[in-house]
């Protein structure tokens, strides 16, 4: 039989073992209690570019962002494509019905074995202002317009809001008579590269020169209004008295 000394022995013993054995379930308990703490951006998530993580869930937001950033850009650019397309069409438009024109005009000529020079009440549109007249736009196909400087003995003042626009021109001349130039006046007409305004303009409307010849050149005197809203534009100067 088991003495007194034999059954401490065993008793201490199963305490240990039992102590043990807590010990580990409660190391156990505690590792599940804290793998269910620990925060989602650290349970499966993924680094960023920017070193940011995220839960899938989160990631799936930014890429929804992302894909939305993506559809709008993507829907200005058509938008910007739809516009282009329109402006280029009515140049096409434009220009077919001067081509148009004037074959009908050669066809005349050649059966009458004679040329004609348009009268400048045909070639222009035009309407009272104050001072004279106003240039409201050109029906003509010249690649060179000379402004007139006046018509039925009243002085041209003023060139109108568009009335150049998507005209053929290649060059244009502007007579001293002029004082202003309206908005988008010779808008479009991207054939034009000279342009000879005189000192008596002081006034140049918003784009009116916008979609013009790269090469656009103003001639007009050192000085002049019109040589200071050719350089704010970045249009090249060239001088003359």
């Amino acid at each position: 039989m088991d003495g007194p000394a034999t059954r401490y022995i065993r008793k201490k013993r199963w305490k240990n073992m039992k102590s043990k054995r807590m010990l580990t379930a409660l190391a156990l308990g505690m590792c599940l209690l804290l793998g269910s703490c620990v925060p989602e951006e650290t349970q499966g998530g993924q680094t960023g570019a920017d070193g940011s993580t995220g839960s899938p869930g989160s990631q799936t937001a930014v890429y929804e962002a992302m894909i939305a950033q993506l559809q709008q850009e993507l829907r200005e650019l058509q938008e910007a494509q739809l516009q282009q397309s329109a402006e280029y069409q009515d140049r096409i438009d434009r220009l077919e019905e001067l081509l148009a024109a004037q074959g009908n005009g050669q066809g005349g000529n050649e059966s009458s074995g004679s040329t004609s020079t348009p009268d400048v009440s045909e070639l222009f549109s035009y309407t009272e202002t104050a001072g004279g007249l106003e240039i409201t736009s050109y029906h003509g196909q010249d690649t060179l317009i000379t402004v007139p400087a006046e018509i039925d003995g009243r002085p041209v003042v003023s060139i109108g809001e568009s009335a150049f626009r998507n005209s053929p021109a290649e060059q244009v001349i502007v007579p001293d008579s002029v004082r202003s130039i309206g908005w988008f006046a010779f808008c479009g007409s991207y054939r034009l590269s000279s342009v000879i305004l005189p000192a008596s303009v002081e006034q140049i409307g918003y784009g009116a020169f916008d979609l013009c010849s790269r090469q656009l050149r103003i001639t007009c005197p050192p000085g002049s209004y019109a040589a200071e809203y050719a350089a704010s534009y970045g249009i090249e100067v060239i001088a003359r008295e």
